[in-house]
């Protein structure tokens, strides 16, 4: 894979945006905890992942009920316009959504940041 790659960015953004649709309408607030537990959305997903009848995939906000392919449909959806809006025109790359910029606390003084090109 390379750093100019497009399609493990969309998939890394379908998959949260998958998880997302999946678990967060029952866990509500504790969505934000159970998907920081490294393998245990994926571990429930495959749990589940091949049974087109399991209730996981019912977004219980909605009146309708929804399929697996609602979902799947749904996420990949909204992964390609999150990350539209992301990039604007660019092409969305695996580089340009994994860039961490880290401040030196020095930095932070303005006679520092300007002497010291921070």
């Amino acid at each position: 894979m390379s750093k100019e790659s497009t399609m493990p960015t969309l998939f890394e953004m379908f998959f949260d945006v998958f998880l997302k649709n999946i678990f967060e309408d029952e866990l509500d607030s504790n969505y934000t905890k159970f998907i920081e537990v490294s393998k245990l959305p994926k571990v429930a997903l495959n749990n589940f992942l091949y049974d087109t009848c399991s209730l996981w995939w019912d977004n219980t906000r909605t009146p309708g009920r929804e399929s697996r392919k609602n979902i799947v449909a749904l996420s990949f959806q909204q992964a390609v316009k999150e990350l539209s809006l992301a990039t604007g025109k660019g092409k969305p790359n695996w580089e340009a959504q994994h860039l961490l910029w880290l401040e030196h606390p020095l930095g932070k003084i303005k006679v520092l940041k300007q002497t010291l090109s921070f």
